[in-house]
């Protein structure tokens, strides 16, 4: 089962916007050694009246591919998969003055074996002679997950809450503060984040004997805190940079740094940005390799990767160019961006590594 942390990004997007009466689409692909997933999205927005944006989003994502996987008689083998997800969003801003504005927003996300749906509002101001914005948003998610051949679905309920603080320092100087919290309560199955596909390796000397389904724990609290700054340097050159601290009630830890630099030509007719970004993850409590029988199989146990202790890195770049026209169109922005990511698993036997490129490209048009 997999959870949705409605990310303060995505919150800060819906909150702020982007330019009214305008489309966007773009699609990007994801390849590595095991699966590609092709995501084609598209977004609108419009401002029926002053004060008001309404925007919508829509995306697909289809993966293709082979995972491996262990069986119930613990041998681990390759299994090819196809699977799409739909995903939809729609969202309102209304800003009553000049320094307020509130905005409610609701996503659906259906795939074949889980359906969420996350609903939510936020408010922002802006304080201190308008010298920083204040935002906070709280979310709902229900989830809805199970096999696809079985009859019943487990079901899961989060709730989050986030806030933001971004200050302008000085004319070339903003620090943005980000923090974010979710309790989730799952179903008593698999429990939260549990695949109903996995199994687990049971055995002595860490020879495997036997495999039992994934199972969690039904309750799990996250929270994270970041610190970003960007920093005009003069000659249309600027630098972005950030630290992201996370943790949850699993014990899970997570370090991230990242860093961008962004270079404009003829204003912002051409844009191009080189950003880098590193992960560090600590495992889960409750993580082994291969479990040991005493004498039954432990009452938590995993074989997600994502719970074993990790680090990834990603190094990419990107392009936008700008142009006006045609017609009634008054700007339009092409986009294409290239990364490589490395993800390193030491403590999972199964997968110790994986290397992907992510590609992709867009096109905004605004009017």
């Amino acid at each position: 089962m997999r959870l949705q942390l409605i990310g303060l990004g995505a919150i800060l997007l819906s909150v702020r916007g982007f330019a009214a009466d305008g489309v966007a689409a773009r699609v990007d692909v994801y390849t590595d050694e095991w699966i590609t997933a092709v995501s084609p999205s598209t977004r609108g927005a419009t401002s029926p009246a002053d004060g008001v944006t309404v925007e919508a989003k829509y995306a697909l994502d289809a993966v293709s591919g082979a995972t491996q996987v262990l069986t119930v008689d613990a041998v681990s083998a390759a299994t090819g998969f196809y699977e799409v997800r739909h995903e939809a969003h729609a969202g309102v801003q209304v800003a009553p003055s000049a320094t307020w504005s509130f905005g409610a927003d609701y996503q659906l996300s259906a795939e074949p074996d889980y359906v969420t749906h996350v609903a939510g509002a936020s408010a922002s101001a802006e304080l201190l002679d308008r010298h920083a914005t204040a935002t906070l948003a709280y979310h709902v998610g229900f989830e809805s997950a199970g096999r696809t051949t079985d009859a019943f679905r487990e079901r899961t309920t989060s709730h989050a809450l986030d806030a933001s603080w971004q200050h302008v320092l000085d004319r070339r100087t903003t620090l943005t503060a980000l923090a974010t919290g979710q309790v989730a309560r799952c179903g008593p199955v698999f429990g939260c984040a549990a695949s109903p596909y996995r199994y687990v390796a049971v055995g002595q000397g860490g020879a495997p004997l036997f495999a039992v389904p994934e199972r969690h724990p039904d309750l799990r609290a996250r929270g994270a805190g970041a610190l970003r700054i960007a920093r005009h340097l003069g000659g249309g050159r600027a630098l972005h940079a950030g630290y992201r601290f996370a943790g949850d009630s699993w014990a899970v830890t997570g370090h991230t740094a990242d860093a961008a630099l962004v270079q404009s030509f003829g204003g912002d007719a051409v844009v191009l940005r080189l950003d880098g970004r590193f992960t560090w993850q600590g495992a889960a409590s409750f993580y082994r390799d291969t479990y040991a029988t005493a004498p039954d199989a432990p009452r938590w146990r995993t074989a997600d990767r994502e719970l074993s202790g990790l680090w990834d890195a990603m190094a990419g770049a990107r392009a936008e160019w700008a142009a006006t026209g045609p017609g009634p169109i008054w700007r339009t922005r092409l986009n294409m961006r290239v990364a490589r990511l490395w993800y390193r698993y030491p403590a999972f036997s199964e997968l110790p590594e994986r290397n992907a490129w992510l590609l992709g490209g867009g096109l905004d048009a605004s009017w």
